[in-house]
C-alpha cells in the first residue's frame, strides 16, 4: 500500500484481460480487509471499474462483488 499499489491495480481493472481483472479483484479484496486500505482503494477510483467488471465479467469475476461489499 505504501508503495502505491492501488493505482496500478485500478488501471488493470480498466484495461486488463478477463483473467487479470479477476486476479486484481482478488488482490483488492485482500487489501480491503485492512480498514485503512478501504478508503485508499475507494479514493483511487476502484469502485467504477469493479462495478463494470461485476456487470460485464464472467461468473469467476464475482470477486468484484465481494470487494465492493467490503468497501
Amino acid at each position: 500500500m505504501n508503495a502505491g499499489a492501488i493505482k496500478p491495480l485500478v488501471y488493470i481493472l480498466k484495461t486488463g484481460t478477463e483473467v487479470s481483472k479477476q486476479n486484481t479483484a482478488c488482490a483488492l479484496l485482500n487489501l480491503s480487509l485492512i480498514e485503512d486500505n478501504m478508503v485508499l482503494i475507494g479514493a483511487c477510483g476502484a469502485i467504477p471499474p469493479l462495478v463494470s467488471f461485476l456487470l460485464n465479467g464472467s461468473n469467476r469475476g464475482k470477486n468484484a462483488l465481494t470487494t465492493l461489499y467490503k468497501l
